[in-house]
């Protein structure tokens, strides 16, 4: 006895993730940052739900994509965000500027990204 095979029932689209809440990142990039690389980016952070700025670009040179949290109760949402994008999460929570609370900063690093240079851990250092 034989059954007839039947092809799998189709799937229902991916629906959007949910925002991420009560975070907004700021995204600073360097002009040496192809459209293609700022595209890139802003697609990773839309995919993953979070809200965001339009991109800045910026006349600086980026060595390592970093995730600037200024206040202790940001930290673990920068450190996933760091980790998300193969970069590191800063302490900038003695900083005497601030944002207000639920904001980070990202700053893209020139160049292509390696995924061992970035595990999302917290750096302490600027």
């Amino acid at each position: 006895m034989s059954f007839p095979v039947r092809p799998p029932d189709a799937q229902p689209a991916k629906a959007p993730l949910p925002p991420v809440k009560d975070v907004f990142v700021s995204v600073f990039i360097p002009h040496s940052v192809s459209e293609g690389g700022v595209a890139q980016v802003v697609a990773t952070l839309v995919r993953a739900g979070y809200d965001m700025a339009q991109p800045a670009r910026v006349r600086v040179a980026i060595r390592e994509t970093d995730v600037r949290f200024f206040y202790r109760q940001d930290a673990e949402a920068a450190r996933m965000l760091a980790r998300r994008l193969g970069g590191v999460a800063r302490d900038f929570t003695d900083s005497p500027r601030k944002p207000r609370p639920g904001r980070l900063e990202l700053w893209v690093a020139e160049g292509p990204r390696t995924g061992a240079a970035g595990n999302g851990q917290i750096d302490g250092t600027r």
